[in-house]
């Protein structure tokens, strides 16, 4: 019996003797555990996590400026041209007053100067002084001058020759018109006799059909510009 409680009395003190150590042991641990808490806490007070990176919206992308484009080069007009100096002629220049208002001119192979201001046919000859020639001078020598028509172009053609144009209103029914009227207008020949004295050579009568069985159409009666075209060698 008292072996027994000596040997359970040896049990405890050995028991305390164990515990002893672990007790320690606990308290060494728990102490170098509340050591790390306290060192990991003034870590992150001195050394604060960095912010999260956030990336902004796409958005549109900005707007892009072209290059400068260089400006046209100036170009600067022409000089206006000198006056008139109060109607002096330039030197060399040769006025004509008593020729008329100019509808057309033109120059023969003659070096004839011819002109026409509607009521009139006027010439000038190398080394001469104009002339004129009008409606008095009768349909033989003036053509359809002499028919009331009035005279707008004229053509050079062989020396002392000149096709003269002219203009006449339009029919109101092209279709039946007369011989006469489709004579009206159109185009002359006119020259030089051997006296110098202006004749009618020939009359061109322009019109769209020459039947003569058949309506005739004539609405070509005017002639409003005339050139003559010479063939080469």
């Amino acid at each position: 019996m008292a072996e027994r409680l000596l040997g359970g009395a040896r049990g405890d003190h050995m028991r305390s003797r164990v515990a002893l150590p672990l007790a320690v042991l606990g308290l060494t641990l728990v102490g170098g555990c509340s050591n790390g808490s306290a060192n990991r806490s003034d870590h992150a007070a001195t050394h604060p996590d960095p912010d999260p990176v956030t990336t902004p919206p796409p958005g549109n992308p900005p707007p892009v400026t072209p290059p400068p484009v260089d400006p046209p080069p100036v170009t600067n007009p022409p000089p206006p041209p000198p006056p008139w100096n109060g109607g002096t002629p330039e030197p060399g220049m040769v006025i004509y007053r008593e020729v008329g208002i100019v509808l057309g001119v033109s120059v023969d192979e003659g070096a004839n100067v011819w002109t026409v201001d509607g009521q009139h046919i006027w010439l000038l000859e190398p080394g001469k002084s104009w002339r004129s020639f009008d409606s008095s001078m009768g349909q033989a020598s003036v053509g359809q001058l002499a028919r009331g028509f009035r005279a707008q172009t004229i053509c050079g053609g062989e020396a002392g020759k000149a096709y003269v144009g002219y203009f006449a209103h339009d029919l109101l029914d092209a279709t039946h018109s007369t011989p006469e009227e489709r004579s009206e207008g159109d185009l002359d020949r006119v020259a030089l006799d051997t006296s110098g004295n202006l004749t009618l050579e020939h009359h061109y009568e322009i019109h769209n059909n020459n039947g003569a069985d058949k309506k005739t159409f004539d609405e070509t009666r005017s002639t409003t510009s005339s050139a003559i075209s010479r063939a080469q060698p």
